[in-house]
């Protein structure tokens, strides 16, 4: 991908029919590469003064294996900026993210329900989570990552109405944070069951965070 994708520039254009989840979206895919210098543009300021709760998910990679996402810059996404759901054995590395600060929900990546995901050498400035890590994750690999403005790298939140969730094998290794109110953190809903665990954060600095830890 090079050159520019720009969503439409409000809500009312969109042509949702029966899947109103996400802008660009891959499903059943083994063996997908995307990179370039390209620019993803999510057109957010409209949704983001709407309820977050329908806003949609910028770019999502679900139900596939074998994926390699490269040198792309993704912007302003009305919701989350990239939504890596049901998936095994996914590639990013050297992306930029990017949203304003108070953007709400714009978190860079979100992880659920998959496994053997690695995301290096990424900057990642947000309105929310620059990471976050969903139930059914494990053997997530995070490493040389730049966060911030931004909400940190989150695992969870983890027993939402008192289900059962599980996160575990999860490595995040020199990340520095700029700014941001948290650093990593762990989330749980008070009655939850589950766990989070062989959980490992190494070589973390903190520039001005609120909490780190």
């Amino acid at each position: 991908i090079d050159g520019r994708i720009i969503a439409p520039t409000k809500p009312s254009t969109w042509e949702c029919n029966t899947n109103c989840h996400h802008w660009i979206g891959f499903q059943n895919f083994d063996g997908l590469h995307i990179q370039g210098s390209g620019i993803i543009n999510g057109q957010g300021d409209n949704w983001w003064k709407l309820s977050c709760k329908d806003n949609q998910k910028g770019f999502m990679i679900g139900h596939s294996k074998n994926v390699d996402i490269k040198g792309l810059t993704f912007e302003d996404s009305p919701k989350m900026h990239i939504a890596f759901e049901d998936s095994t054995s996914i590639h990013a590395t050297q992306l930029t993210i990017k949203a304003p600060g108070n953007s709400p929900n714009t978190d860079g990546i979100h992880i659920q329900r998959s496994t053997n995901v690695s995301i290096h050498n990424t900057t990642i400035q947000t309105g929310d989570d620059c990471i976050s890590i969903g139930d059914g994750s494990k053997y997530i690999n995070i490493t040389n990552i730049e966060c911030g403005p931004g909400h940190g790298i989150s695992i969870g939140s983890l027993g939402i109405m008192g289900k059962t969730e599980e996160v575990e094998f999860v490595h995040v290794r020199n990340v520095s944070f700029h700014g941001t109110t948290n650093g990593v953190r762990i989330k749980t809903w008070q009655g939850g069951h589950g766990h989070a665990r062989n959980i490992r954060f190494e070589d973390i600095i903190s520039h001005a965070s609120t909490r780190p830890i």
